[in-house]
């Protein structure tokens, strides 16, 4: 068994776009479709890997406005799946309109989650991570194979995620990270939702926001 993790930089707001990839069936998870995910789909067809699931770590419009032209570039389309506690927030288009950035989305995902749930397709299995703060509904998934957390926009390096938002909440954030992300094995590589990517070890050691 041989899982890749790619990742592809979008959108306006450079958000990371993380594929992870069965290299068994060219089957891949795809993390957080952001605006302009299409600039991408030439190279999945030409290296014929298909998107079978999309994860949402969030509801911000960065993070789910790419998921319309994902599953209209599918067949069969990918089945969605985001945290019911995130729903709201979804069905406010991410707060899009505040912006003025036109979006499109289903009504709902295909999967709303409930609790930490293990998700498991084909080889790839994600532990679920309740961790709100940044919004009510937020989620990190946790690949044990990898030892490797998408972790959206809870933590960054050497910082962590904005609080002033609709459902953001600092204190809320702050215990998300120490009762979940730092709970993770210390190697376990943390992948945000912007910038680069960093380490449970070392965001312990030198995040000035939780040492």
């Amino acid at each position: 068994m041989s899982i890749q993790i790619r990742n592809h930089i979008i959108g306006p707001l450079q958000n990371n776009c993380f594929l992870i990839l069965d290299e068994n069936n060219n089957e891949a998870v795809m993390i957080d479709p952001p605006l302009q995910v299409e600039s991408i789909f030439p190279k999945l067809r030409e290296q014929g890997i298909k998107i079978t699931r999309i994860l949402i770590t969030h509801a911000h419009f960065d993070h789910i406005g790419g998921v319309q032209a994902v599953l209209n570039y599918f067949d069969p389309p990918p089945i969605i799946y985001m945290h019911q506690a995130a729903l709201d927030l979804w069905k406010a288009k991410g707060n899009a309109d505040a912006f003025n950035i036109p979006i499109q989305i289903p009504e709902q995902p295909d999967e709303l989650l409930k609790g930490e749930p293990l998700l498991a397709f084909g080889n790839i299995q994600f532990q679920t991570l309740f961790t709100p703060g940044h919004t009510s509904g937020h989620c990190t998934f946790y690949n044990a194979e990898t030892q490797s957390a998408f972790c959206g926009d809870v933590i960054f390096h050497r910082s962590i995620g904005r609080t002033d938002l609709p459902g953001g909440d600092f204190n809320t954030l702050l215990s998300s990270i120490r009762k979940k992300i730092f709970t993770l094995p210390p190697e376990t590589l943390l992948y945000p939702g912007h910038g680069q990517h960093t380490s449970v070890a070392e965001e312990m050691k030198f995040n000035p926001f939780l040492i």
